[in-house]
């Protein structure tokens, strides 16, 4: 019993090449269409269509070469099929510069999307065999169709061109790979000043009964390279990308480092600053994630303009050969496989031309601690001093810290009076920026836990959600919206401790919160109560340092991997954070103390 038709088969036999090229064809416009907007585009549709695309372009394209090697070894019964067999043939190498995805390979028209994620740069050897192998099989089909024809000399300079492509693509593969990023931006070997013949000057002056001291010589400071604040964003974006580049592959930064970007982001405004911090991240992007590194070097010009000339010569030449013995519809795809190659690169090289333009000892130990603060420096403060009465609040797990301080935020939210909010006319509104913030940072917990330090967070977030279901569906009366539902929950006695009250089976921390919510409602300053005002001030500047603590606590490769998806808030904050010297990358604080020998 047959599965098709006759009729079904004989169609699919004649038309299969024609729709497997068109497809190919079809997914590299795709991919250099969409592949640079995920850099500034979040949405899930964008990534699906890309992440199909990228796979199945590397399939179509080895699914084609396949079917024309197995068309073309069939004998020729007549002179058409042999003609017909000599243009199929010269698809082949256009096929060559289709694959890429899952195979690594790919023309200039994918420079937009060398890699998908981190861990195709980590497979480069894996994409350069898989491409070996498909040249062979595309060489193998020009070898099948040679008959000394014009077509088969014109597919020669693609085949050259191919070779070119997917040569530079998987040296962009291996360039971002974390071993090799992180080698070539070792610095040169330092010794510093030669120990052992200062101590042989050292040791001869003192046995010939000289008085020998060591007098330290001040070392000549570079001079501070101070960005004009005035200075166009691009440029500074691309002066400071060339140095905190180092922040992604853990490599550490020196106080010059430090005091060059500091020159800068203390001297001019916020809104600049981060648009700084998104042009670095936009460089870092094309430097992890397409072939810009590649292609903006002298012999990535070099080569580009070659392969260029290549596909344009090649589509002169066969505006003039002979094609009167050759089907309509394989002309139809070679014009457009020809005009596709040619248009495509000249689209991926503007766009990736234009992309981005969318005491030193006692200052460490501060940066330090700041980066460690995850909200007690803050309850710690004079203006507020409330660490006795709050510690206990971000003294645990930081995911325990996080649900407790949104859920308390929520709750004051909710029933504060919003009159009250702010005391005089243009004060700001510390209300609204902490709820940004606390549910900012809840999205991490359950959509990007891994960009946050270990702990249990999904236990924790699922309990405490089945205890406020549990509570409501056991007091349903009365609760009409999100403010009754915050006072009922802030009605509940919390003078004994939940733990104490339930164990610790269950890690909700849902009344801990309600507690945390009283506490902070009944603040005091010299038996005083603090207005709305301080309070939302107080809990504002408790959410920034937890978002400071867990932009320095989130690995590179975390930071990395986001900008695949339009980047994260908490990279840039990391990033400026970084420009202001606030790191733990900052190991070089001094540099070489260099000393001369005294004699007396």
């Amino acid at each position: 019993m047959e599965n098709f038709p006759d009729r079904v088969t004989k169609l699919w036999n004649e038309w299969e090449i024609w729709v497997l090229v068109l497809i190919s064809l079809l997914l590299q416009i795709v991919l250099i269409v969409l592949g640079n907007r995920r850099k500034y585009i979040p949405r899930n549709r964008i990534r699906v269509i890309l992440r199909l695309a990228y796979l199945g372009a590397d399939w179509v394209a080895a699914v084609c070469i396949g079917v024309l090697s197995n068309s073309l070894g069939d004998d020729c019964e007549n002179d058409s099929q042999k003609t017909k067999k000599v243009i199929w043939a010269f698809w082949a190498p256009f096929l060559l510069l289709h694959l890429l995805g899952g195979g690594g390979g790919g023309g200039r028209r994918a420079d937009t999307i060398t890699a998908y994620a981190m861990e195709d740069n980590e497979l480069w050897l894996r994409h350069l065999l898989g491409l070996l192998v498909q040249f062979g099989g595309a060489f193998y089909i020009f070898l099948l169709a040679w008959k000394g024809m014009p077509l088969n000399i014109l597919a020669i300079p693609v085949f050259v061109a191919g070779l070119i492509e997917y040569g530079e693509r998987t040296w962009a593969l291996r360039s971002a790979s974390s071993s090799h990023f992180r080698d070539d931006m070792l610095p040169r070997p330092d010794p510093g000043p030669n120990n052992a013949k200062i101590m042989v000057d050292y040791n001869l002056q003192k046995s010939q009964g000289f008085n020998v001291s060591f007098k330290p010589v001040t070392e000549p400071s570079a001079k501070v390279n101070c960005f004009d604040p005035d200075a166009p964003v691009l440029e500074v974006g691309y002066a400071l990308f060339k140095t905190f580049k180092q922040l992604f592959a853990d490599l550490v930064l020196t106080f010059r480092d430090r005091e060059n970007s500091q020159s800068f982001c203390c001297n001019t405004d916020w809104k600049k600053a981060f648009d700084v911090v998104e042009v670095e991240l936009g460089f870092m992007y094309d430097v992890l994630f397409t072939k810009a590194s590649v292609s903006y070097c002298r012999w990535g010009h070099l080569l580009g303009s070659v392969s260029l000339s290549f596909s344009v010569s090649t589509f002169a030449a066969f505006l003039v050969i002979d094609k009167h013995e050759h089907f309509s519809i394989d002309l139809i795809i070679t014009y457009l496989m020809l005009v596709g190659a040619i248009v495509l690169e000249i689209y991926a090289i503007t766009v990736l031309l234009s992309s981005v333009g969318q005491s030193s000892a006692d200052a460490n130990a501060i940066y330090k601690q700041l980066c460690a603060g995850r909200g007690d420096l803050v309850l710690k403060k004079e203006r507020y001093n409330c660490l006795s009465s709050l510690g206990w609040s971000v003294e645990e797990d930081f995911d325990q810290s996080i649900l407790l301080w949104h859920i308390a935020t929520d709750l004051l939210n909710y029933t504060d009076d919003q009159d009250q909010n702010r005391s005089l006319v243009g004060t700001p509104d510390w209300r609204t920026t902490s709820k940004l913030v606390s549910d900012y940072m809840l999205y991490l917990l359950v959509m990007r836990p891994f960009m946050l330090p270990d702990g249990i967070r999904q236990m924790r977030f699922q309990d405490s959600c089945a205890e406020a279901i549990q509570f409501f569906q056991d007091n349903k009366a009365g609760i009409e919206g999100r403010t009754e539902a915050c006072r009922k929950l802030l009605k509940v006695n919390t003078e004994v401790s939940p733990l104490e009250v339930k164990g610790d089976k269950s890690k909700s921390v849902l009344f801990d919160a309600v507690r945390l919510a009283k506490s902070l409602k009944s603040l005091k300053t010299d038996g005083e109560h603090w207005s709305n005002e301080k309070k939302w001030e107080m809990i504002r500047d408790v959410w920034m340092e937890m978002l400071c603590y867990a932009a320095s606590h989130c690995g590179w490769k975390e930071h990395a991997q986001q900008l695949r998806r339009a980047g994260e808030l908490l990279t840039h904050v990391w990033l400026l954070m970084a420009h202001f010297g606030i790191s733990e990358h900052f190991k070089i604080s001094q540099g070489h103390a260099r000393s001369s020998v005294v004699v007396n």
